[in-house]
């Protein structure tokens, strides 16, 4: 979308240039400044993680897209299983969204197992917060338990 947005907003720098006139410069500008405003307001909501909204998972029927489409771009996969009432993964969780903000190009899941049980339960999920790395479909790599050392080296090393 990010990408999109940009090409759009230079699209409409290129109109102002080359068809600028009086009775369509009023409206161009007008958009490329709510476009401005739009794009600002974006880059907010990225930085403060109000986009990790999009990272949460309900049901297995919902995963499987996703997990399909990282596999077809070959992107790495994270799987993060918590509970509401786990401290460990109260503990965790903000390292996750602000990792998730760093590493564009990994898709960053999260499954709440009381809310997505029939995902824990493909999983076969004992232990929160487990993080499962997936790569071309295939798990490449688990971490069990709140540990921040762990989950960090081992995203940098899958990620690349």
């Amino acid at each position: 979308m990010f990408k999109g947005v940009n090409r759009f907003m230079r699209l409409l720098d290129d109109e102002m240039e080359n068809n600028y006139t009086q009775e369509n410069g009023f409206w161009v500008e007008s958009m490329l400044k709510g476009m401005n405003r739009f794009m600002r307001l974006l880059d907010d909501e990225m930085e403060n993680g109000f986009y990790k909204m999009k990272m949460y998972i309900h049901s297995v029927s919902e995963l499987e897209p996703k997990l399909k489409a990282a596999s077809k771009t070959a992107r790495l996969a994270i799987l993060y299983f918590t509970a509401t009432w786990c401290g460990p993964c109260r503990m965790i969780s903000p390292l996750y969204t602000s990792l998730a903000g760093k590493y564009a190009k990994v898709v960053f899941l999260k499954v709440d197992i009381d809310e997505a049980k029939d995902v824990a339960a493909c999983w076969n999920i004992s232990s929160v917060p487990t993080f499962f790395f997936l790569k071309n479909g295939k798990e490449v790599d688990k971490v069990v338990g709140a540990d921040k050392s762990a989950l960090e080296r081992k995203i940098a090393q899958h990620a690349g």
